[in-house]
């Protein structure tokens, strides 16, 4: 009972604070850039747009990296070795201790997650079309490739609604598989940051991280018969889950939806246990590490 109460009150702590707020408001920002062609489009159509939009933001290389670089940053407080949380090891043990940081850090993904697919619905607000059918709007986008509007200019960022995913998945059927892949990717970068962090440092352990959400970058521009390759490798590019039955130039894109979740699970679950095992046999250091 203690530690779950703990637990909870860990949980609480690194969910309300001011690095939240900032990553709300910054990600709120660039997602009211990205949609504004979007929603002028959805006035002059005078049709509202699928409530699944999520999936197709991150579409985008820019916003997926953004918004990669704001989780790196809520979870900058890694490996919670603040001397406030001294007296907390000491109430519940070293162990314990080091499992509530972890299910934090699994919780606190799934809520920045759950916070920027919100943040992508806030402009279309009185534009969106509440049902399980993509609609007008989505399918008119993902046949034209590109948006028809007077409002749309070619410095606009460009999302990408994939046709074939359409037809594959419906609008729950998606957001769920992406609200799933990107929570265990979120999860798998802060395990990545708090393991580099216990046996390197947290230098070592933001680095990590950094480089890896921007190998985004390198599957976007590799040739088409390459990315699959590539991809496999840079779980980060896994969030355009969007893009999996996609064919680019006759090559796909992302390995399977089955390949991603096995691969997450496994990387997720050493990553704890290595961890654990690291935490629970090694003398944490207190000194200089308030942030």
């Amino acid at each position: 009972m203690k530690f779950i109460r703990y637990t909870i009150r860990s949980l609480w702590v690194k969910l309300i604070n001011d690095k939240i707020l900032a990553f709300a408001c910054v990600m709120g920002l660039f997602t009211w850039i990205y949609a504004r062609p979007y929603v002028a489009f959805c006035a002059e159509t005078d049709h509202p747009i699928t409530w699944c939009l999520f999936p197709f933001f991150l579409t985008s290389p820019s916003y997926l990296v953004l918004f990669y670089l704001g989780v790196i940053y809520v979870n900058s407080d890694i490996p919670f070795q603040q001397s406030s949380q001294l007296y907390q090891i000491i109430r519940v043990g070293q162990r314990r201790w080091a499992a509530a940081q972890l299910i934090g850090i699994f919780l606190r993904s799934v809520a920045l997650t759950v916070l920027t697919a919100l943040l992508t619905l806030l402009p279309f607000i009185g534009r969106l079309k509440l049902s399980w059918k993509w609609g007008k709007v989505a399918l008119t986008l993902a046949s034209q490739h590109r948006i028809v509007s007077e409002f749309y200019d070619s410095w606009d960022p460009m999302l990408e609604f994939a046709y074939e995913t359409m037809q594959t998945y419906s609008p729950l059927g998606l957001m769920a598989l992406t609200m799933v892949i990107v929570s265990m990717i979120c999860t798998l970068l802060g395990l990545i940051m708090y393991l580099g962090s216990i046996t390197a440092g947290r230098a070592v352990g933001l680095t990590a991280a950094t480089a890896l959400c921007l190998m985004v970058y390198l599957v976007q521009n590799a040739f088409s018969a390459y990315r699959l390759g590539i991809s496999r490798f840079v779980p980060t590019s896994w969030a355009q889950v969007a893009f999996a039955p996609e064919r680019f130039d006759g090559f796909l894109r992302l390995p399977s939806v089955r390949y991603m979740l096995t691969c997450l699970t496994a990387g997720i679950m050493i990553l704890g246990v290595c961890s654990l095992l690291i935490v629970t046999r090694t003398e944490l250091n207190w000194e200089n590490s308030d942030a």
